[in-house]
């Protein structure tokens, strides 16, 4: 007699030993300044502001026009934006009492990753 694959899977769960998960990245460093590099990557791939501040300030004069950054709403980055003020309370949204309390910590920790000296 064959047993019943449900039981045998259900058997299998219940005897199996918890495992930590190895993360598929390495974490980076959240060392003073860890996002200010990432920051500047991105910005010269989408725009090139600080690129073009700098040649003007090294020709010591205004080079051409100044690239234009094109603002828009996004779904997308507001859920992101919501999700990681929500990651930094213990309980539901971080839209409660406190909420300028977790917005101020959250810009605390942007200013701190940018490498602000403050």
């Amino acid at each position: 007699m064959r047993p019943d694959l449900l039981t045998v899977l259900r058997q299998n769960i219940t005897q199996a030993k918890p495992r930590t998960p190895k993360p598929l990245v390495a974490p980076p460093t959240l060392q003073h300044g860890w996002l200010l590099p990432l920051l500047l990557l991105a910005e010269d791939s989408l725009w090139g502001r600080w690129k073009h501040w700098h040649e003007m300030m090294l020709a010591g004069r205004v080079i051409d026009q100044i690239p234009v950054i094109d603002w828009e709403s996004s779904p997308a980055a507001r859920r992101m934006l919501e999700a990681s003020l929500n990651s930094i309370t213990t309980h539901g949204s971080w839209q409660g009492w406190g909420s300028w309390q977790v917005f101020d910590y959250f810009m605390d920790w942007l200013l701190h990753g940018l490498g602000h000296s403050g």
